[in-house]
């Protein structure tokens, strides 16, 4: 009774309409997830506009966009999908959901190890556990979990490349730049996510720069921007490496990405490789 669909994956409107048409077994609704719905061709969002979902099914499309026009076809005509939108978790959310995790296989975790782990992940419960859990069944005969645990076993997947590539592009690091940029093109990141998440670390960044030009110390900024004072300790030496107004274009160059991406001027690997030019220029 459920299905997952990635919209890579759907080469008509019928793979979809299907999987919803049929009903579902020993219960009353069936689900079917679509995930990165405005990646679909445009034919199919014309079919999916004219379909109505049936009272047996639920379809949910999962998309990391919010209120464009590729998403306009799931709101209007029959299909009426209502849209939600949920903001990541901050870092405190991830350390204390971390914390319930381990509760799970009775473990204790260092606390510099946990700040650690919850900076390097996207803001994922879904990975965030997964990663727990590798370093519980890792740790399984030891007492506690280190930060050396947490960083051997960290995943160097798609995941730990995205962050790895912002991290270095804060700091400046051509080297790591291009290991990591060359990592994210091969994983084929969404375009959008790439500029959000950037958007999102720069525009913290210019945050504390504010704020420490305005004389407030390391405790004053956690407190303010809700971070945990030891990345706030990070973040300042950071933001050092930029004059307020090198962040303000950047954030500025984000947002005309984010405009020319969405009405079809840029495709997804030209994105990080734009961003990356500016900055090291």
């Amino acid at each position: 009774n459920y299905t997952a669909l990635e919209s890579s994956d759907v080469k008509d409107a019928s793979d979809i309409i299907d999987k919803l048409n049929t009903l579902p077994a020993f219960a009353t609704k069936r689900m079917v997830v679509l995930r990165r719905p405005e990646s679909l061709r445009k034919s199919i969002k014309q079919d999916l506009k004219n379909y109505k979902v049936p009272s047996t099914a639920i379809l949910v499309l999962y998309s990391y966009e919010y209120k464009t026009d590729k998403l306009s076809f799931a709101s209007k005509g029959k299909i009426g999908c209502k849209s939600i939108n949920f903001p990541s978790p901050n870092q405190q959310d991830l350390i204390d959901w971390a914390n319930e995790f381990l509760k799970d296989w009775d473990k204790k975790i260092e606390r510099k190890a946990l700040i650690w782990l919850t900076k390097q992940i996207i803001p994922d419960l879904i990975l965030l556990k997964q990663e727990i859990d590798k370093l519980a069944l890792y740790t399984m005969d030891k007492p506690g979990i280190r930060l050396d645990d947490v960083k051997l076993m960290l995943s160097e997947g798609r995941e730990y490349s995205f962050y790895n590539f912002t991290r270095a592009l804060q700091g400046k690091k051509s080297r790591d730049i291009g290991i990591q940029l060359a990592k994210l093109l091969s994983f084929g990141e969404n375009g959008i996510r790439v500029i959000y998440t950037v958007a999102g670390e720069f525009i913290q960044l210019l945050q504390v720069k504010l704020l420490m030009e305005r004389g407030k110390n390391n405790q004053q900024i956690a407190k303010q921007i809700g971070l945990n004072p030891y990345v706030t300790k990070i973040i300042m030496g950071t933001s050092k490496r930029y004059t307020g107004q090198e962040l303000r274009e950047i954030i500025a160059l984000l947002l005309q990405l984010e405009m020319d991406y969405k009405k079809g001027k840029l495709t997804d690997s030209l994105i990080p490789s734009i961003i990356t030019a500016h900055i090291l220029k």
